[in-house]
C-alpha cells in the first residue's frame, strides 16, 4: 500500500458517491449526526469497535465497513460489548 495516498474515510466515500455534506450544527443536534460528524474524517482502519458496529447497524458504507467488522471479529471474537435483546429498553 502506498503511504502517500490518503487513507479511506467516510468523507472520501461520501464524496465519491455524491453524498452532500453540511457542517451545519445546532446546540440540539441529535446523537447520530453528531457521531457521524465526529468520525467522518477518521481513517476507517483507525475506527474503534463501537464505531464499526454503529456504522454496520446504521447501514453506513457497508461495502467498506462489513469487511472491517469481520476482520475485528476474526482477530478477537469477544471484543466489543455483547448485548441481549433484553438489554435494549425498546426491545430492538
Amino acid at each position: 500500500m502506498n503511504d502517500d495516498l490518503p487513507k479511506l474515510t467516510f468523507a472520501i466515500l461520501d464524496t465519491k458517491k455524491g453524498i452532500p455534506y453540511s457542517d451545519y450544527t445546532t446546540e440540539e443536534e441529535y446523537p447520530l449526526p453528531a457521531w457521524y460528524r465526529s468520525i467522518r474524517n477518521i481513517p476507517l482502519d483507525d475506527l474503534g469497535v463501537e464505531d464499526i458496529s454503529k456504522a454496520c447497524r446504521q447501514g453506513v458504507h457497508l461495502e467498506q465497513v462489513v469487511p472491517l467488522a469481520f476482520k475485528l471479529i476474526k482477530a478477537n471474537p469477544l471484543e466489543g460489548e455483547m448485548k441481549s435483546p433484553t438489554d435494549d429498553p425498546k426491545g430492538h
